[in-house]
């Protein structure tokens, strides 16, 4: 069974205005967060990418020299990545 995880308190980005901002060429940050033993969340990097392709179920980013698929409802988690427009 998975241990209880505290929630962070992070402003929270209305579906709405996240679709009217998400389009090709918008800058993303990319928050890498691990949850410790006492659950209580770290982050361990982070990093900035654009918005390259706009799918029906992910977001696919552009790092420069790769890229990388992430899901739309990672910009409303709280822990592992966690993605918030700039």
């Amino acid at each position: 069974m998975a241990g209880i995880k505290k929630a962070l308190e992070v402003p929270e980005m209305p579906v709405g205005r996240l679709k009217q901002e998400l389009k090709i060429g918008a800058a993303v940050t990319v928050s890498k967060y691990s949850l410790l033993k006492d659950y209580t969340y770290i982050q361990r990097e982070k990093r900035s990418g654009t918005v390259a392709v706009l799918s029906r179920y992910i977001v696919v980013l552009d790092f420069g020299c790769y890229q990388e698929c992430f899901r739309y409802t990672q910009f409303f988690e709280c822990g592992g990545d966690r993605l918030r427009l700039q």
